[in-house]
């Protein structure tokens, strides 16, 4: 999890013994190797690491045998590990990578939690790219895999972790929390860091310090969360809130006895001490200066009421200063009909290829009043809505979306079912500068996010043209109706009005006897509505509307030439 400011502070007194050996980039660690597809050049580098770039620029694609990257460079009496890009293509990515197999994997500490970190600096006006929009979707970044077992139990499997440069997590450019999971057998099998540079050109460097792995529950920073633990939590009946215990992180336990999978999710359930055999509102409230984390394939759910498996309470999850981390590849949570995810500080570090919030029909994103959410820092992250959920936003909030926002209908709907959300006054959203907007998951791949401003503001600049498409917004006037304005039209006229709510209403229009010269109804739209009238043989001269809704009267006059 991503770690500030106090939290940060409980991260740096580590003693030896809560550190994992990794191998570095001392002088003492130096090796002169033959570069293997050119025996004529030798390369000072590091003995347990190897820099390279692929021709598919994936991290283990076919080596590209063209180049040999040497990491450590000798500077007067020292020896400083470094990425020199003037060596490389520097137009695409460069890998840098731990050297383990199958045999020297390091082991880990099963249900614990490692923070994973490489220090060090860009030099010479080095900038490098942290966004996505790259191959295998990082730019610029760290990855980590964990051996596991297999679910057959015969061999083993990959765990993936990701985390894009600048992150900050545990003050690290480079840097990534890892929940290991049950299994006896957990161990590190990959470390690759990627570097992409912003604006390739000669003369960028990357100067790198020293990598380091922290074990969080050896150091007496981390409790392991069950179901067991919520009474010492208990703040209300149906309340629980999460302040720092032995340590100053959270790892929600997968406690099924199955494989975990995505058909074998362990939820962690909050339940209202004691039951009671009615669906009941449960809060959890994640209290500053923590980090909460999950074990893979682990969701938060209500939990059943009392008596009966098959109805579930519903569940709020208020951010009051806790630092989530969903570095995990997949989806990480979601939540039901109901459920509510209340941000009132904090930070959601989405880093994951595909971690994401997921909200269904009849769940709730939340930004409280005077708080602001950055939602996908980095363009990370997506924010799956569904048809039927809703965004809320208070008087002073702000949701800045950086990812992306995946609109899509829920299970069963046939037909395309726009999401509608209303802004109130002083709430607001901002899309930033690479934030998406996918609706192609959608029926006809057409679905449109309303967005209703009841005097609230919406920001679409951060959009593409194409995703700005994807958003309708609707602003509200102060007043149930405005003035009734007529604008001339080749043979026609079109009047324009706005509404709060949607109305019937009839529309009459006289010349300036007085004669009715025709009766309409019409229906105003919640919004700005538009009614165009034709006036073929219409005489020159002036004429009069009166449009009547609801025992409210609007008038507007013209003169058509």
């Amino acid at each position: 999890m991503k770690l500030r400011s106090a939290s940060l502070f409980l991260l740096l007194p580590v003693a030896a013994s809560a550190q994992l050996t990794l191998p570095g980039f001392l002088a003492t660690d130096t090796v002169t190797r033959t570069c293997p597809w050119d025996t004529t050049v030798n390369v000072l580098t590091y003995a347990d690491w190897e820099a390279y770039q692929t021709l598919d620029d994936t991290w283990n694609g076919p080596v590209d045998s063209t180049t040999c990257l040497e990491l450590a460079h000798v500077v007067g009496q020292n020896v400083e590990a470094r990425i020199d890009f003037d060596d490389a293509d520097a137009t695409r990515p460069v890998f840098l990578r731990l050297l383990l197999d199958s045999a020297t994997a390091i082991p880990l500490v099963a249900d614990d939690q490692y923070a994973f970190a490489v220090d060090g600096f860009p030099l010479s006006g080095t900038i490098l790219d942290a966004g996505t929009a790259c191959t295998e979707g990082l730019c610029t970044g760290i990855r980590v895999a964990v051996r596991i077992p297999d679910s057959i139990g015969t061999g083993s499997d990959l765990r993936w972790y990701q985390s894009s440069y600048g992150s900050s997590q545990f003050g690290s450019p480079f840097s990534l929390c890892v929940p290991t999971e049950g299994f006896a057998d957990n161990a590190l099998r990959e470390l690759v860091l990627k570097f992409t540079l912003a604006s390739p050109g000669p003369g960028q460097q990357f100067r790198l310090l020293w990598p380091s792995a922290e074990d969080l529950l050896l150091q007496g920073n981390l409790d392991q969360l069950v179901e067991a633990d919520l009474p010492q939590f208990q703040t209300g009946p149906s309340s629980f809130n999460l302040w720092p215990m032995s340590g100053s992180n959270f790892l929600v336990m997968y406690e099924d006895t199955t494989y975990p999978s995505p058909a074998h999710v362990s939820y962690f359930d909050v339940t209202p001490l004691p039951n009671v055999a009615q669906p009941t509102a449960v809060t959890l409230t994640l209290e500053p200066y923590t980090g909460f984390n999950l074990q893979p394939y682990t969701q938060l759910r209500g939990g059943a009421v009392l008596n009966n498996d098959s109805i579930f309470h519903t569940l709020t999850v208020v951010n009051n200063g806790a630092d989530v981390c969903l570095a995990w590849q997949i989806v990480e949570l979601f939540w039901g009909d109901g459920d509510r995810y209340v941000h009132q500080d904090g930070h959601l570090g989405f880093e994951g290829a595909r971690s994401c919030f997921m909200f269904h029909r009849g769940s709730t994103l939340e930004v409280a009043a005077g708080a602001t959410l950055h939602y996908g820092e980095g363009n990370r992250g997506m924010l799956a809505l569904l048809a039927g959920s809703d965004v809320v936003i208070g008087s002073g909030g702000e949701l800045v979306m950086h990812g992306m926002v995946v609109l899509k209908e829920g299970p069963g709907v046939t037909g395309r079912e726009d999401l509608h959300t209303r802004l109130g006054p002083g709430a607001r959203i901002r899309f930033a500068p690479g934030s998406k907007v996918f609706n192609g998951a959608s029926h006809a791949g057409d679905m449109k996010w309303v967005i209703t401003m009841d005097g609230g503001t919406v920001d679409l600049e951060g959009l593409s043209e194409a995703d700005r498409q994807k958003i309708i917004l609707v602003q509200l006037p102060e007043e149930q109706l405005t003035d009734l304005t007529a604008t001339v039209l080749p043979n026609a006229v079109q009047f324009q009005i706005a509404s709060r709510t949607e109305e019937q209403g009839t529309l009459r229009c006289f010349d300036a006897m007085g004669r009715s010269l025709l009766e309409l109804q019409v229906s105003l739209a919640q919004g700005p509505s538009a009614v165009r009238v034709d006036t073929p043989g219409w005489r020159a001269g002036t004429y009069l509307a009166v449009l009547d809704v609801n025992g409210e009267r609007r008038i507007a006059r013209w003169v058509s030439p």
